[in-house]
């Protein structure tokens, strides 16, 4: 009986890793919406109106916006630290040098995302033009290397401006096995530098104690 109840779970676990993400979105001057959906489970942002709604199964089963509890207990202090984030040039800098560290794994995840249709126009920049300008690199490498996705995407960099502006629509999904080698991938790597900072700093007998 043991047995049968082990082959049914590691049948179950198989079936979950393969299933695929769905991710959609629709931006325009009147509608701001992205969605994820994993089996009969998808989650709707709706940016404009600031509302979340869980959906089962065509059905809508919890919307969450900005007057309710949970918006402001666990939203509002993550779009605080996403905006603190934004403003540091440091910030900006370190993600621009992860991108060009781990390129080739990036290239190969997205290559695993299946694209039922998509078309995104992205334009603007950072305030100081030299990210802007390290942006629109990474954009053209990115359409040298993945010229396959990257054709339904197009970026017009703004040295001028603050803000980025997005307009388009999509729906891609990725199997869940990409994602999670993905995160074993980084968490192995994150775990190497966290160990090479410690037997450095052992080495050089520095003492923060």
């Amino acid at each position: 009986m043991w047995i049968i109840i082990q082959c049914i779970l590691i049948a179950i676990g198989v079936v979950c890793l393969f299933a695929p993400i769905t991710f959609r979105f629709q931006f325009d001057d009147k509608i701001k919406k992205a969605a994820a959906g994993y089996f009969l489970l998808s989650f709707e942002v709706d940016m404009i109106a600031r509302q979340m709604t869980i959906w089962f199964n065509g059905y809508a089963i919890k919307r969450i916006d900005q007057t309710t509890p949970s918006y402001k207990k666990h939203f509002t202090p993550v779009m605080n630290r996403v905006k603190r984030a934004a403003g540091r040039r440091v910030k900006i800098r370190e993600i621009i040098k992860n991108g060009r560290k781990y390129l080739r794994i990036g290239a190969w995840f997205v290559k695993k995302f299946t694209v039922n249709y998509l078309n995104l126009h992205i334009a603007g920049g950072f305030a100081d033009p030299y990210y802007t300008g390290n942006t629109y690199a990474v954009y053209t490498v990115a359409c040298g290397i993945l010229p396959g996705f990257m054709s339904h995407i197009t970026y017009q960099p703004d040295f001028s401006a603050d803000t980025f502006l997005f307009k388009g629509r999509g729906k891609i999904s990725i199997r869940v096995v990409h994602i999670v080698y993905l995160g074993c991938r980084i968490l192995k790597d994150m775990i190497i530098m966290k160990f090479r900072d410690w037997y450095t700093i052992r080495k050089k007998g520095v003492s923060y104690g």
